[in-house]
């Protein structure tokens, strides 16, 4: 199983948001990112190429794709830094516990460097680490137990509260349909 990213040169489509941004993936967006990310390492991207014209049709789906906002700031303050909150957010108890800060102090310093308190930032963070694991094609469970949660249900709760659908309904692709539709 391999892994690629596709990185959009900012300069060529200068109307993209310049903070991260996530959008929601019609069957053709979902079809023209596949045909992209499984292109060649020398795949020729200039016009009159194939390549290019699929960096077409990729900017006019993305011109016309809903965005969600997925953005969570960081807090700068030196003792949070001290934590990889990327990687993992630990309960509230358990961070204060590590950095040695109080709750309280903790709670402050998310509010007044991210506009939440912890509790909030933490589920936002966990939405958007969610989003990220579906994307991986992991199983419910493994979602759910490295995010935190007792089991399956409690993270589909969670996730269907956070975001009005399903983790199954959010992530799914029927790849069958999606390649008729588009033939």
């Amino acid at each position: 199983m391999g892994y690629r990213s596709i990185y959009i040169d900012t300069k060529a489509f200068p109307n993209l948001p310049k903070e991260p941004a996530t959008w929601s993936c019609s069957p053709l967006l979902k079809c023209i990112l596949e045909e992209i990310a499984q292109s060649d390492w020398a795949t020729d991207w200039q016009l009159p190429s194939r390549g290019a014209h699929w960096l077409l049709v990729l900017w006019d789906e993305l011109k016309l794709a809903d965005r969600e906002e997925h953005y969570l700031e960081l807090p700068k303050d030196y003792r949070i830094q001290k934590f990889d909150l990327l990687t993992y957010a630990p309960p509230l108890s358990e961070l204060a516990k590590h950095i040695g800060a109080s709750e309280r102090t903790i709670t402050r310093i998310f509010l007044k460097e991210t506009g939440l308190n912890y509790q909030s930032w933490r589920q936002q963070w966990r939405l958007f680490r969610a989003i990220e694991l579906l994307s991986e094609q992991r199983s419910m469970m493994d979602i759910a137990l490295t995010l935190g949660f007792g089991n399956d249900s409690a993270f589909s709760t969670f996730f269907k509260n956070m975001t009005g659908s399903s983790p199954t309904n959010y992530s799914s692709v029927d790849k069958s349909q999606t390649e008729q539709e588009y033939r």
